[in-house]
């Protein structure tokens, strides 16, 4: 296999991973939003924070998984291994993880805005939230 193809392999190994990233923890999310209407108790707080967490680090792992083909891109172009019209091997896979995760973006407001039973639990959901949107790392 010549050194080209590796290129275009690692840059595809990524974007793959990505992918797979993306269908696995939205799947997960979805899985919780279906199952779990309302929050209605402690146990149902903590398959939230659980639910939560995990999208959180898939967040940046799938930062990590769509940098990475950048980077070997712009590596294989410095060393005259790649061309500028490799970019659609970086291009196609980006809008197809675009794609998906406009898909399960719903999900996400579904679940950032979940019927609570009391007041209470409305406000340890808000605070999760505002972690989930402002943080990087879940704080509980």
């Amino acid at each position: 296999m010549d050194t080209r193809s590796l290129f275009i392999l690692g840059i595809l190994g990524f974007a793959a991973v990505g992918v797979a990233n993306s269908i696995w923890y939205g799947l997960e999310l979805k899985r919780f939003v279906d199952r779990t209407p309302v929050l209605a108790s402690h146990l149902d707080m903590m398959r939230f924070k659980k639910a939560v967490s995990h999208q959180m680090y898939a967040a940046l792992f799938q930062i990590v998984l769509l940098s990475a083909p950048l980077v070997i891109f712009l590596t294989g172009m410095m060393f005259d291994f790649l061309t500028a019209s490799d970019i659609f091997v970086i291009i196609v896979p980006s809008v197809i993880i675009l794609i998906i995760g406009a898909i399960f973006k719903r999900l996400e407001t579904r679940a950032k805005t979940m019927l609570t039973a009391s007041p209470e639990i409305q406000a340890e959901r808000d605070a999760i939230v505002h972690t989930w949107l402002r943080k990087a790392f879940p704080d509980w």
